[in-house]
Order: C-alpha cells, then sequence, then structure tokens
C-alpha cells in the first residue's frame, strides 16, 4: 500500500481496487505477487516477502543458533523494590566478587537497560543471600535456569526503542528475566557477540520478530554458519570492543569501572605541558580528543565486525570490501545529497532494493535504462516477484529533475570523484564482483552505512564551519542534545558528525584537535561530574561522613576541602575556571545545585543527602 497515503478512504478505495485487479489477473501499481511456499523457509512462517532470497535461503542454509549455544531466559524475583539495589546503595565490601567462594550477600545483577552494545548496564545488584534463599521462598517468585547463574555470557534487553544490541556478561552475574542471556561452553563468546552487534543481525532479527520486543525464541532460530568456530577476526574485535567501552565508563561514577573524573584525568595528562594559568582549558581538551579518540576506534572497530560478519555469511566475497559496496550504493531518498552517476557508472551500477513500495520501489531512471536487465529481471534476484511499475508511474516516484536535483546535490567535480572515484573498465571489473553482494546492499539500505567505514579525507570550508558548530553545540555522552539520559553512553559526537559528512571518525578527531574553543554544555556536564567525584572522595574519607556546606563550625567546610583536592591535583587557588564553566560560583553550586544533580546522575537514588535548617542558614552533607 502508499505509504504516503493518509486518508483511511483512500487506502479502502485502493486496497478494492487491488483486489479487483487480482480477480480479473491484471497488475496493479501497489501489489506484488508472492509464492506462500517460501514463508516456510523461515522459522515461525513470518509474513515477510520483501527480503531477497539471499537472505531467506540463510535460514535452510545454516544451522540455528541453539545447535552452538544455550539461550536462557533469567530470574523473576516478584518484587525488585525488595531484593534489587543500585551497587552505589549497599557496602562495597558486601558486593561478591566470586560467590563460589565468598557467599556474600549482594551478586551483580544483570536487569537489561537503555540500547548498549559490547559491554555496560550493570547497575543491579540481588540479594543472593545463602544461595538466593529469601527469593526463592517468596511467592511468585521465578527461578530459571539456575545452572546458568554466576556464568559468563552476553546478555540482552528482550525490550528495545532501537536496534538490538548485546553486551558481554563477566562471570559472577546472575541475569534477570528481561535480560536473557546466550551461553556456549565449546564456541568462543566473543564470536557471538559479535555476530549479535553487527548490522546484518538487526536484519535477521527483524525478519523472524518485526517488533521491539525480542523473544528467547527468535534468538534461538538465528542462522549460525559452521565456519564460525574457524573465524579469527571476530572474537578480537569483540574483546577490543569491550576494552574500549570500559575505558569510556572509567570515567563515569555511576560505573563500576569507574576510576578518574575527566577533568582530573586531563590534569594528569597535561601538568607537565600546560601553561599553568590555562591548566584547566588545557586539561578539558586534552579529555575530549582522547574520549573522541577511542570513539572514533570503536566506530571503525564495528565497520570491520560488520564486514566480517558479512563474509562470514558468505554474502561478501574476499576480494570484495564493505566499502567496495558502499561506493556503489545510490543515496537513499532520507539523505540530504543526491550524487548523479556517469553514463559510465549507471551502466554497470547494481540496481537497490526499494523503500516503501516493496521490491519495485526502484528510481525509474535506474529501472527503465538499465540496458542488462530484461523486464522479468528487474527486481533483482528475486524471480518470484514482478513490478508493474511504468512509465509515468515510475515517474511519480521520482520526480526531482533538473534544477531541484542540482539543488539536492551540491557536490561538484573533484567532491563526486572522491565519492565515486571507479569509472571505466575499473568499474565493469568492480561491478562483477559486487553483483553477488546483493544482500549486502539489501541490508545497507536498511540499517545505514557503518560510519566506521567511510576513508578519510580533507573537508571543505563549509563542512569545517557545520562541524565546529556542531562540536562546540554538543553535550557530553549525548552527541547535539539526541540523548537525554546523563548515563546514556553509547556514543558522543564523533559518529553523528562522521555519519553527515561521510567521512572517517579518525578524519573528525584531527579536526577537533584544530578546534581552539570548548563546548560550552558538555565542559559544564565534565564539571559536574568532578565536583561530583571529588565530594565522594571528601565524604568517604570522612570520620563520621558528615560534612558543613554552610554552618558555624570548627571542622573545615565542604568549599575548603575542595581547595585541598584541587591543590593536589595543581590547580590551585585558579578554580575559577571550573566557577566560569560551571556558570554560578562554588559555594553556591554546593548549596543550591548540587543534590539535584546528584540525584539525576545516580538515578534518583543518591548516595550523599543534603540537611538543611528551615531558613536554610545552615547545611551539612551526609
Amino acid at each position: 500500500m502508499d505509504t504516503f497515503k493518509r486518508n483511511a478512504n483512500d487506502k479502502m478505495k485502493m486496497l478494492k481496487e487491488i483486489t479487483l485487479n487480482a480477480k480479473n489477473k491484471n497488475l496493479s501499481r501497489w501489489a506484488f505477487f508472492f509464492d506462500q511456499s517460501r514463508f516456510h523457509l523461515i522459522p515461525g512462517s513470518p509474513f515477510v516477502y520483501w527480503i531477497s532470497d539471499d537472505i531467506r535461503n540463510l535460514f535452510t542454509k545454516f544451522k540455528p543458533l541453539q545447535k552452538f549455544a544455550v539461550v536462557a531466559q533469567g530470574l523473576a524475583t516478584a518484587d525488585n523494590d525488595r531484593f534489587l539495589r543500585f551497587w552505589w546503595e549497599v557496602n562495597n565490601e558486601d558486593i561478591s566478587q566470586d560467590y563460589k567462594t565468598d557467599h556474600k550477600k549482594w551478586v551483580m545483577y544483570a536487569k537489561g537497560g537503555p540500547f548498549n552494545k559490547w559491554y555496560g548496564n550493570l547497575w543491579w545488584v540481588v540479594n543472593w543471600e545463602n544461595g538466593g534463599r529469601e527469593i526463592k521462598e517468596f511467592e511468585n517468585s521465578v527461578i530459571r535456569n539456575e545452572s546458568y547463574y554466576l556464568k559468563e555470557g552476553i546478555n540482552f534487553s528482550q525490550t528495545t526503542s532501537s536496534s538490538f544490541s548485546a553486551r558481554y556478561s563477566p562471570h559472577n552475574i546472575i541475569f534477570d528475566v528481561v535480560s536473557s542471556s546466550i551461553f556456549s561452553e565449546y564456541i568462543d563468546l566473543f564470536l557471538f557477540l559479535s555476530i549479535t552487534n553487527s548490522m546484518f543481525l538487526n536484519v535477521i532479527l527483524n525478519v523472524l520478530n518485526p517488533t521491539v520486543h525480542y523473544q528467547v525464541g527468535d534468538l534461538k532460530n538465528i542462522p549460525i554458519p559452521d565456519s564460525i568456530e574457524k573465524n579469527t577476526k571476530l572474537g578480537p574485535l569483540a574483546q577490543a570492543n569491550i576494552d574500549i567501552k570500559k575505558s569510556l565508563y572509567s570515567f563515569h561514577l555511576i560505573e563500576r569501572d569507574f576510576k578518574n573524573d575527566p577533568l582530573s584525568w586531563g590534569l594528569v595528562q597535561v601538568r607537565n605541558l600546560a601553561n599553568t594559568k590555562k591548566i584547566i582549558p588545557e586539561a578539558l581538551k586534552a579529555f575530549l580528543v582522547h574520549k573522541a579518540q577511542i570513539e572514533a576506534q570503536l566506530l571503525i572497530n564495528e565497520a570491520k565486525v560488520d564486514e566480517e560478519v558479512f563474509r562470514l555469511y558468505e554474502l561478501l566475497p574476499d576480494e570484495v570490501s564493505l566499502w567496495d559496496v558502499v561506493k556503489l550504493l545510490p543515496l537513499s531518498r532520507s539523505e540530504e545529497e543526491f550524487v548523479p552517476l556517469s553514463e559510465d557508472e549507471e551502466k554497470f551500477i547494481p540496481l537497490p532494493r526499494g523503500e516503501g513500495f516493496g521490491e519495485g520501489d526502484f528510481y525509474s531512471e535506474n529501472l527503465e535504462s538499465h540496458p542488462q536487465l530484461k523486464a522479468e529481471e528487474k527486481i533483482q534476484g528475486h524471480p518470484h516477484l514482478t513490478s508493474p511499475l511504468k512509465g509515468e508511474e515510475l515517474k511519480y516516484l521520482n520526480p526531482l529533475k533538473g534544477e531541484e536535483l542540482k539543488y539536492l546535490n551540491p557536490l561538484k567535480g573533484e567532491e563526486i570523484e572522491n565519492i565515486f572515484p571507479i569509472k571505466g573498465e575499473e568499474l565493469k571489473y568492480r561491478n562483477e564482483k559486487i553483483g553477488c553482494c546483493k544482500a549486502v546492499i539489501e541490508v545497507l539500505e536498511s540499517e545505514g552505512v557503518p560510519v566506521g567505514i567511510y576513508p578519510k579525507r580533507e573537508l571543505n570550508d563549509q563542512e569545517r564551519s557545520e562541524l565546529k558548530t556542531l562540536y562546540l553545540t554538543h553535550r557530553h555522552d549525548r552527541g547535539s542534545g539526541k540523548s537525554e539520559a546523563i548515563g546514556g553512553m553509547e556514543f558522543g559526537i564523533v559518529a553523528e558528525i562522521a555519519g553527515k559528512f561521510r567521512v572517517s571518525p579518525q578524519t573528525i578527531v584531527e579536526e577537533i584537535e584544530e578546534i581552539d574553543e570548548l563546548p560550552v554544555e558538555a565542559v559544564q556536564d565534565i564539571m559536574t561530574e568532578h565536583i561530583q567525584a571529588l565530594v565522594l572522595e571528601i565524604m568517604r574519607e570522612d570520620s563520621d561522613g558528615i560534612v558543613p556546606v554552610n554552618a558555624p563550625t570548627r571542622e573545615k567546610t565542604l568549599f575548603h576541602r575542595l581547595l585541598e583536592k584541587w591543590n593536589e591535583l595543581g590547580i590551585g587557588n585558579d578554580y575559577d575556571w571550573i566557577e566560569r564553566y560551571l556558570g554560578t560560583d562554588i559555594q553556591r553550586y554546593l548549596e543550591s545545585k548540587f543534590f539535584k544533580d546528584h540525584c539525576q546522575r545516580f538515578m534518583n537514588r543518591p548516595i550523599i543527602y543534603h540537611l538543611v535548617s528551615e531558613r536554610r542558614t545552615i547545611g551539612f552533607f551526609v
């Protein structure tokens, strides 16, 4: 059906037209015909008619995941408020490091969480005292697959608002019913982790279950090649990505992997190099560049994972790179720029799958003028599907011409050659190789191009100006205002800019290094994290855990203790930079804003409480 039609009556008329034409054996521009017996090639026989045979046949070509690994649901406590805590809500000494030997009350607990790949979302602990006796005796609790508790695995959230994501789960963790897990005794878990975090897996899962709620059974039916055991690249890539995520988390207070707040880390890096009067700005820049570097490496690694997964499933030949395919991928209507091809390039470019109208929705010029395709072959590799669109109907799908196309395509000359450098015989040779990569094109059209695949290149002045604006308006770990959660930790600004300009993340890092200004909101986030970290350190060092904020006592106030910490870090009395970036003076921040930021950062489960007198003239942190 026409996805652009909003009126229910129009849809009803179209449906009647389709039905009548089908009865009369006439083709309709909005209908496609499919051999229903082919639905059964996929477990559960989902009503999925739009995928190519290259992907559909994988379900019969390879064995399901359940032949290689166990996919299991976990614990349902029936009362999370009673049995679960955030790790910072209990004494660290009471959290188990190895339950089989220490039998401590609290055990780390995987409970799902936001979209997050490779590693993370490990904020909870569960009361597993005496082998979980209290939970087991509690009415309505369900203990599933206990033999897999505390084992190394891969966990994933059953419900997601975006793409599927899987995370490494170290040993000594119990998993929740909504954070099901994958276990394997014979095959390296990191191989499965790379597969489950690939864009290819998103397509497969959307075939098995096109909803936002993934079932254990869906994961069990993922096709897995027998050659997975011989793969030597996917495992190390997954391990490297886990290490990168741990490194990123080491700057976050709410993480168990926390080591240093960003400013304190940066101060150590520039201590012997910085201008003492500008040590704080230089420390901030050192951190922001460092973070951009490791984000860029993660993006590049993920693109390598996607490429290797395509090879594993025999969809991408060894002699063809993923970038080879991307270079010949026509830009979609959702992208801002449209790059027209030369006659030579049009002659050999592989046709894409369409969007919105089933398999037949191609751009009219490609479909009508392609010299190598017969009518019945116009839907690439899909002999069971035909496209009735012709002439004026095809023009309807691509009305942009002349000046309109020119407006959408500001790239000219050398810029176009940078994107489509392949011509003539070289293009013909390459296209022969790409011809067997239709499924890869299908996945790229569905999931987008992994930004880590783009090559390095020089940016023009306009791009540099836009990049600088995006960078200076982004927030720490939240891109340019796209994510809401302070704890959100997938990517910052690097992925956003690299995707916008279709350039290597490494190029973005090099450009960021040349920007002297600092992103105001990002720096403010860093400053609040810095003060939160120092205050927690001060509170833990205090003998009674009660520190005056503003009170007439002989005990040092919190502000004076912060000054001592800054002297140790080499800031001395030059804390005016901190006040400048905070937008307020330190004392006022401690009295009026600290506790609100603290609650937000720790998910409304604060570690520190602010006690104040009725007139707010006396206050303590406890």
